[in-house]
């Protein structure tokens, strides 16, 4: 077993920290909202999202189950590439990071759920902590092929 070697931290890494810090902190405060302030919040971006498809003469209905499917996505996306960057800072390599950061973006989503079920009208769904994992493990494994190229080009370079 190959031990890491000492971490480097860099004012990059801590920016990265505090970013994936936050990005946590936000999807457990949408996990705590109950579910009558969570269904005001899917509704107001329901109905911004359905002008802009009107406007662009697109006649898509959007109900409120796609909204909030996708914003699970988009959410644990983020979390991906914070996650993904953070641990790529400390270890300096990509592939190094991507074990830890798929711990956490198992770990976070198990949370959320578990937080959803003991708030006053959630549920916590084990298909949800798939959807969530699926949209972080697509951003990790996005970023990681972009940071092994550019660091491929860089040394070829």
């Amino acid at each position: 077993m190959k031990i890491y070697r000492t971490v480097k931290i860099t004012k990059k890494s801590i920016i990265y920290t505090v970013l994936t810090t936050l990005a946590i902190c936000a999807i457990f405060v949408h996990s705590s909202m109950p579910a009558s302030v969570s269904s005001e919040e899917s509704d107001s971006v329901r109905g911004f999202l359905q002008i802009i498809l009107e406007k662009l003469g697109l006649n898509i209905l959007l109900t409120d189950h796609i909204v909030r499917k996708c914003a699970h996505f988009i959410e644990f996306f983020v979390l991906g590439i914070f996650s993904e960057l953070t641990f790529d800072s400390y270890f300096c390599n990509a592939k190094k990071a991507i074990l830890p950061t798929c711990y956490l973006t198992v770990i976070v989503p198990l949370i959320d759920e578990t937080i959803q079920l003991f708030t006053l009208g959630r549920s916590g769904q084990v298909s949800d902590i798939w959807l969530d994992y699926s949209g972080a493990l697509c951003a990790v494994l996005i970023l990681t092929i972009i940071l092994y190229l550019k660091r491929r080009k860089r040394d070829k370079g």
